[in-house]
């Protein structure tokens, strides 16, 4: 194997592998998993401060390396990708056929493995659902070596179990991903983002008007400091040329609202807020009651708060970069004050990506009502606990 390579989230591998060939990836699992060693996949690192810290790294299994193909099948609407394909090479491809595949590149430079691997959620999820509802077939290989095949080109394909779906936001602790299928959806011919500010005092009525509006939009986001009574409203209409302006005098409507119109998006739009960020689910009629929870909490506590909540999803990313530098007792008082109330409204909170330290000194993923069952199926795919151990919810 070659020389280890720096620390990875804290831990520092005794040892680096980077196959080139998924038979390269099969043959150096099943020596790492003969011998014991802890394993850690990886792919462009963009990640990595997500989740657990490993426990311990004997290897680290750089995926990188291997081979970037791209099957289109256009008149299907599917691609056949490998892992290590960037988003943006992908969406590049499709592109020339006048296709796309319906996720955000929230973080620059993800490998499709990585999308599977963490299972982010952007804008695009409302109109087009999530990684996992997009993902019809996955190739995989599992710590002993075995190369699994679930689903593939056919979008109604019932062979076999939706392995796809267990791998999705496992990160990484259940098999290494080699290869995606994925369904895929044509280019609009015209965008149009909506913008317009909103007190929060004025949420309840414009959340109820979007999520029963027949307008259909693709995204709907909320932006902005919790420091201020008034956030940014922004609403994706697209599609067929002729029909997006008459959509947008129809949701002008429903709404009593004036937005101002782009083609590009806002410039916070496709990212994640700060960089330490939580994700907060909720209920989708309970947006109101998060906001000013949530207001309350960054005032009592005078920390920055950003928000970006996707309405309509129930998902809100906020970004706290001050938890990383609190006390440990005010930064858990903090964590613990917002998980009560994401509780209280029918969701859950996490750490979604932080300074080590901060990730280490405090439980990432809180209470997950389904521990028992996901260990079950950890100790199925890995009896020997060495994908990534710690890594996942309750040190799975």
């Amino acid at each position: 194997m070659p020389s280890p390579i720096a620390t990875i989230d804290g831990a520092t591998p005794r040892a680096t592998a980077t196959p080139s060939s998924v038979d390269e990836l099969r043959t150096t699992l099943q020596e790492a998993s003969h011998s014991g060693k802890q394993l850690l996949l990886a792919g462009h690192h963009t990640k990595m401060d997500w989740g657990r810290p490993p426990e311990s790294v004997d290897v680290a299994i750089e995926l990188g390396a291997l081979p970037c193909e791209i099957e289109h099948w256009a008149d299907d609407l599917v691609v056949r990708a490998t892992a290590s394909v960037t988003l943006e090479e992908l969406q590049r491809e499709l592109s020339t056929r006048g296709q796309r595949l319906c996720v955000d590149t929230l973080i620059p430079s993800s490998t499709l493995g990585g999308l599977v691997a963490t299972a982010p959620s952007g804008p695009l999820r409302y109109g087009y659902g999530a990684i996992r509802d997009l993902l019809i077939g996955v190739g995989a290989v599992r710590v002993d070596g075995t190369l699994t095949r679930s689903g593939g080109r056919v979008v109604k394909n019932v062979a076999g179990y939706d392995l796809a779906k267990l791998y999705t936001g496992s990160y990484g602790t259940l098999a290494a991903v080699t290869e995606v299928f994925l369904r895929l959806h044509a280019l609009p011919e015209e965008s149009q983002y909506l913008t317009v500010a909103v007190p929060i005092d004025n949420l309840g009525p414009v959340v109820a008007a979007l999520t029963h509006s027949t307008v259909a939009p693709s995204a709907i986001e909320l932006h902005g400091p919790l420091g201020e009574r008034t956030l940014t409203l922004s609403v994706l209409i697209e599609g067929l040329a002729k029909g997006v302006p008459i959509r947008q005098a129809g949701l002008e409507r429903a709404l009593g609202l004036s937005f101002a119109t782009s083609t590009s998006a806002p410039d916070w739009w496709s990212s994640l807020p700060g960089s330490t960020t939580l994700k907060v689910t909720h209920e989708v009629a309970s947006l109101p009651q998060l906001v000013q929870g949530l207001y309350e909490i960054a005032d009592r506590h005078q920390i920055h708060t950003e928000l970006k909540d996707s309405i309509g999803i129930g998902v809100c990313h906020l970004g706290i970069d001050a938890l990383a530098t609190l006390t440990l007792e005010s930064a858990g008082q903090v964590l613990g004050e917002i998980r009560m109330l994401a509780t209280a409204l029918g969701g859950s909170a996490i750490i979604l990506r932080a300074p080590v330290a901060l990730r280490t000194a405090m439980d990432p993923f809180g209470s997950i009502p389904a521990l028992d069952l996901m260990r079950r199926v950890k100790a199925q795919f890995d009896p020997q606990q060495l994908l990534a151990r710690g890594r996942f919810v309750g040190g799975i």
